[in-house]
């Protein structure tokens, strides 16, 4: 059992309790003992700790692959959570888990769902997915869907201050997501009512996962205003720390991966309604920029096996493309959701429903959506290389509606590109330099970002007014 899981079930379910207790005499914990947490490993330890004349009550975490002697009416135990074995008072209800090929939980749920509520959880769309997909529904069409868990886990004492989480609405079902590992790190929890999910809670874990959800909440607040025609947005409410989305899911979305006319009418449609023409250096991406330098330009010390090389090098032609960036005057700017993305939305005929826009501004050069989208999904759904990319960008730019926006707004191709390129890269590059478990997915976008860089010509470009 991964540490980081214990602390997410911990903050899911019993957030207000004061001391959390691993219990652990076979040694199943991976990874190191959450701060706060206590670590024991003989049941004279567990005496021990009962014996202290103090009134706190104890969660515990039974790794154990015994129920020992625990006593839940002991004045000194608020909950014990069991791992793949029955509880004793049978009081609580199994909650099975999926792993990530890592080890680690990535989805759970309780053995009561009546469908596969964390499916709705699941974003992959290739054929290896979908025929994932057929397997879990038929397995809880016929009461097989034990199968597809790596185990469970069951609260001794069920409760309903134990879901204090859960937004304060009717379901009957609910699957959580555990979120990527990393700074941004936010839990997402499906509810559904009649098997059918109606909202999505999200749960950041960070101080940065919290700003994001902030800045998602303002974000939809502000595009809703716009009443835009070509693209829906989820509905928001709750706060920072339990942000409360509608699912905006359409009954028969178009399974389509490529970006397409709709996905660029709904760009044109919200450039129209928030276009400004500033200096770059007034805005707030140019700051972060600046910010996410400075952090590069001091000594990088990697925590993983990313070339160190090849880091410094991407470190110095950021460096060059941001000294020409800001020589440059008027930009036009506009409203991009950040992260662009194929499994950020749904497409149908009319319009495309667009979701998680914790990553959005409203003051980014125009054609950001539309790089990050090209390049997103060559690397990560098509693992292309930079000449597939750059084949499809030269498509996109003959596209009629891209190029009335290059007319209608005096768009420098040049300057916005290399622009998409620093930003994308000086944002994730010191993420993914302090992150221990690098997942595969980071190194293809390094090597493409890296290449990307090695490769941009400056050329000479008059400045837009």
């Amino acid at each position: 059992m991964e540490a980081t899981d214990l602390k997410i079930i911990q903050h899911l379910y019993f957030k207000n309790v004061s001391s959390i207790v691993i219990f652990d005499p076979n040694q199943q914990l991976k990874g190191a003992c959450p701060i706060g947490f206590k670590l024991l490993v003989s049941n004279n330890e567990i005496t021990d700790l009962f014996c202290v004349d103090d009134p706190v009550r104890h969660l515990i975490f039974n790794l154990s692959e015994k129920k020992n002697w625990f006593d839940i009416h002991h004045d000194k135990i608020e909950n014990i959570v069991y791992f793949n074995q029955n509880n004793s008072t049978n009081s609580g209800i199994e909650h099975f888990y999926i792993n990530n090929p890592d080890g680690s939980i990535r989805w759970m749920y309780p053995s009561t769902n009546q469908a596969p509520v964390f499916l709705s959880l699941y974003n992959n769309s290739g054929w290896k997915a979908k025929l994932y997909k057929a397997g879990v529904k038929i397995s809880f069409t016929i009461g097989l869907d034990k199968i597809f868990s790596q185990g469970y886990f069951t609260f001794e004492k069920m409760t309903s201050t134990m879901f204090d989480f859960l937004p304060n609405q009717f379901h009957d079902d609910y699957a959580i997501f555990t979120g990527t590992a990393g700074e941004n790190r936010k839990v997402i929890v499906a509810l559904a009512a009649h098997k059918h999910v109606t909202t999505f809670a999200k749960i950041p874990l960070t101080t940065k996962a919290k700003a994001l959800v902030d800045n998602e909440s303002q974000q939809l607040n502000y595009i809703r205003a716009l009443q835009l025609v070509k693209m829906t947005t989820p509905n928001c409410n709750g706060t920072s720390e339990n942000l409360q989305l509608s699912n905006i899911k359409p009954i028969s979305p178009i399974l389509q991966s490529n970006l397409t006319h709709q996905h660029l009418e709904a760009i044109s449609e919200y450039y129209q309604k928030t276009v400004q023409y500033v200096n770059l250096s007034s805005t707030k991406a140019w700051s972060e920029i600046q910010s996410n330098l400075r952090i590069l330009n001091d000594d990088v010390v990697l925590k993983n096996d990313l070339n160190h090389t090849k880091i410094q090098s991407m470190i110095h032609q950021l460096n060059q493309i941001v000294d020409w960036l800001g020589d440059q005057e008027l930009l036009s700017v506009g409203l991009a959701h950040g992260d662009f993305t194929p499994w950020n939305m749904y497409l149908t005929k009319e319009k495309i429903q667009v979701y998680d826009w914790e990553m959005s501004r409203t003051d980014m050069p125009m054609l950001f959506d539309i790089f990050h989208y090209i390049f997103q999904n060559q690397i990560l759904i098509k693992q292309g290389d930079l000449t597939a990319i750059k084949n499809e960008l030269r498509t996109i730019r003959q596209h009629k509606i891209v190029e009335e926006l290059i007319s209608k707004h005096s768009i420098n191709w040049s300057i916005h590109y290399a622009f998409y390129l620093v930003y994308i890269t000086s944002y994730y590059l010191p993420l993914y330099i302090s992150q221990q478990d690098l997942h595969m997915q980071a190194h293809w976008l390094v090597d493409v970002w890296s290449e990307s860089l090695d490769v941009f010509s400056f050329p000479e470009v008059e400045r837009v007014a």
